[in-house]
């Protein structure tokens, strides 16, 4: 009975092959239009085998490829600084797209491919198909949201793309293979959850850390660990599902199966590589030159030049800074202090928040220096702003003040560092800030 059934299922798919052969005879030349690579991306029969079929479609994919690359790096990555980030996505994809075809050659029970040039050139080609999904990404919602609805956005816009890639290309397969649809899809989960499961979500460093992270970094942990969890799941749904595949099923006797011939001739429309090429030029002219701002403000940081940071940002403004990377650089130690200690009454109001906030990070970290906190103790004259963040904040600098100050008295601690820091809490105890438990600190420690 099941070979009766399968006999019928190869007879199917040899008709529609024969049919698209057929079509093919009469349509020998055939140009794709912008139709055909929406109902592509749709998934419906007719466009799926137009494009298997069309000789255009390998460099149609290739320049989707590419402007997919630029779409989700053109505000995120400086292309003079790092040009090959914008090539990752061939990489990428090729390394997937022999996974997938490697993982075929070895589950034959489910899809076995004929590994010729042109097989491997219609499976790169439809797999690069689906790449105009990716332009999702391109819309800059940082530009129009805060950064917390931005986040959610993007992970929104990832989810429905990864949903909506993987079942196209589920239903490709099915109609150019004649394989049952959901093989593919038992396939993508085993494809995917394997080698994802070699890679932590969580970050070492972070959790070693104990470093406090902000509202949108924690959006994306939840979001990270929760589709790693999906993919757990389907590793180990998949897995019996594969073994049982194995041991149960019989290997077909029909052999690999075959895509359409590729037997339409068809040309890429310069239409499109202007518009595409267009598009992304004018993107790149408008966040490169903030991109290379944002570059240079955290080079100098890098560096210790913070003096020459808050005089390179004098007259810039934040709308002058890309919005999708952050100005506070993950995982610093003090800079965030030695910044606020720079700080004058002539810098721009979102520079302060800027400094502000990068100094509250660096204090409820911990992570600090005694020298950064010498430096801001020892500033004078105070700002207002810089009272009022104190005073906001009073728990955190206390909580940090309250780390330092009893190393004071360990016999390995600089005797001159020592005393100089014991002088500037002392004279720091005017303002009001310092809580009475670091006040009976400074007593003990002076008594000594």
């Amino acid at each position: 009975m099941s070979e009766r059934l399968n006999r019928e299922e190869i007879d199917s798919q040899e008709n529609d092959l024969e049919v698209a052969d057929l079509k093919g005879q009469v349509d020998s030349h055939y140009n794709l239009q912008v139709k055909d690579m929406l109902f592509y991306l749709l998934g419906r029969r007719e466009a799926i085998l137009k494009v298997a079929r069309n000789s255009s479609s390998l460099w149609y994919g290739i320049l989707f490829v590419f402007f997919a690359g630029i779409a989700r790096e053109y505000d995120q990555e400086l292309i003079s600084k790092n040009l090959e980030i914008y090539f990752i996505p061939f990489a990428a994809s090729a390394i997937m797209i022999l996974w997938i075809m490697l993982w075929f050659q070895i589950n034959t029970r489910t899809l076995s491919i004929l590994l010729k040039q042109r097989q491997m050139r219609s499976f790169f080609t439809l797999f690069w198909m689906t790449g105009p999904l990716a332009f999702l990404y391109a819309f800059p919602v940082e530009e129009f949201f805060t950064s917390m609805v931005a986040v959610n956005i993007n992970l929104s816009l990832l989810t429905l793309v990864a949903l909506w890639r993987v079942f196209l290309f589920g239903r490709v397969l099915h109609i150019c293979t004649g394989v049952n649809f959901y093989a593919p899809l038992i396939t993508a989960c085993c494809v995917v959850a394997y080698p994802s499961l070699m890679f932590k979500y969580v970050s070492i460093v972070g959790v070693m850390s104990g470093s406090v992270l902000s509202p949108e970094q924690e959006v994306l942990r939840n979001f990270t660990g929760g589709s790693m969890g999906v993919v757990s799941i389907s590793f180990f749904v998949s897995l019996p599902v594969t073994l049982w595949q194995f041991v149960m099923f019989k290997k077909a006797e029909s052999g690999p199966v075959v895509f359409p011939n590729i037997d339409q001739k068809g040309r890429v429309s310069w239409v499109f590589i202007v518009l595409a090429s267009l598009i992304s030029c004018l993107a790149l002219m408008y966040f490169q030159p903030k991109l290379n701002i944002h570059h240079k403000f955290t080079s100098l940081v890098r560096q210790d030049k913070y003096d020459e940071a808050l005089d390179f940002t004098q007259d810039l403004n934040r709308d002058d800074f890309v919005k999708t990377r952050p100005l506070i650089i993950k995982y610093t130690h003090d800079e965030g202090i030695y910044l606020m200690v720079g700080l004058q009454d002539t810098h721009p109001l979102w520079l302060k928040e800027v400094v502000y906030n990068w100094a509250l990070k660096n204090m409820s970290e911990g992570w600090s220096k005694d020298e950064a906190l010498l430096a801001l103790l020892n500033k004078r004259p105070l700002l207002e702003s810089d009272l009022e963040f104190l005073k906001s904040n009073k728990e955190v600098f206390n909580e940090f003040l309250f780390d330092t100050l009893p190393n004071t008295k360990a016999k390995s601690y600089e005797k001159k560092k020592g005393s100089q820091l014991i002088e500037a809490v002392s004279n720091f105890v005017q303002y009001g800030i310092i809580s009475d438990i670091n006040l009976e600190h400074l007593k003990q420690v002076q008594n000594q």
